[in-house]
């Protein structure tokens, strides 16, 4: 095989990151299951962006045949951690998980392959997949699935899918966020209304015991940013790259209160 084709879209590298050390310190148990499902996860990771490459390519292509390859191998990898995981250590919960995870995978292929990977869809779909893996570890270390696991993926699925709604307010639509206040509010409303549904959604969840009490904290600083975002006046464009940075520091905040949203408290 020649040289693998890793990703290079930063911010899936930290969903993926952020989501697995999320549920790894949930669960608390960071034992052989968990090392067995972070070699699936970046398999099928891997796997999915060789397979994007491979069918963006023409036939004739000859690097096509060095991306089969890599993509044979990152497929047997993930079958065989996943199934010593299901017939092994009876994590018999990963094979609903993991026909959801391969039917978003489909579905995302199929928009890659028509080059509408970047738009709203296709970046809504690869979230989507990707926020399964926090609550996949925490099942996977822990050996239970509960109203905790699903309370989980919903926070992170939040967390996440509003990013796709920060980055274009700031990036795709900077004429207006330049402009007036009516100007601004109508082109960040979008991200607006998504992010106060989350946190109500949240703190709903919260009252009726679903999620940790604390948990709607996890929320709040985004949601605070997306506010003052559209707020302020830009006086000029922010580099893509400095949305990133932000996005990666926002990530950090979110992950460490999270964490700390579902620590039991003191008695």
């Amino acid at each position: 095989m020649g040289l693998i084709v890793i990703p290079k879209q930063p911010g899936a590298w930290s969903i993926l990151i952020a989501s697995f050390i999320l549920g790894a310190s949930l669960a608390g148990d960071f034992g052989i299951e968990s090392i067995l499902l972070l070699f699936v996860v970046l398999s099928v990771f891997l796997g999915r962006h060789t397979a994007g490459e491979y069918f963006k390519l023409s036939v004739s292509n000859t690097v096509r045949k060095n991306l089969l390859a890599w993509l044979v191998f990152f497929l047997a990898i993930s079958l065989l951690g996943a199934t010593l995981l299901v017939i092994k250590y009876r994590r018999w919960l990963l094979i609903p998980l993991g026909i959801a995870s391969f039917a978003i995978i489909a579905l995302s292929l199929a928009l890659a392959k028509k080059g509408r990977d970047l738009t709203f869809v296709g970046e809504f779909t690869n979230i989507l997949g990707l926020s399964l893996v926090a609550p996949a570890v925490e099942y996977t270390s822990r050996g239970i699935y509960s109203l905790r696991t699903f309370g989980l993926w919903l926070l992170c699925f939040f967390f996440f899918a509003g990013s796709i709604f920060r980055v274009r307010y700031l990036n795709r639509k900077c004429a207006e966020a330049q402009g007036i206040f009516f100007e601004r509010l109508k082109a960040g409303m979008s991200s607006l209304v998504f992010h106060i549904a989350a946190f109500l959604i949240t703190f709903g969840l919260a009252r009726d015991n679903l999620l940790p009490s604390q948990a709607p904290l996890a929320l709040a600083p985004i949601s605070l940013r997306v506010l003052w975002s559209v707020s302020r006046r830009y006086k000029n464009p922010i580099p893509i790259r400095t949305i990133g940075y932000v996005e990666v520091f926002h990530t950090l905040v979110f992950l460490a209160l999270a964490v700390i949203a579902y620590q039991p408290l003191p008695r």
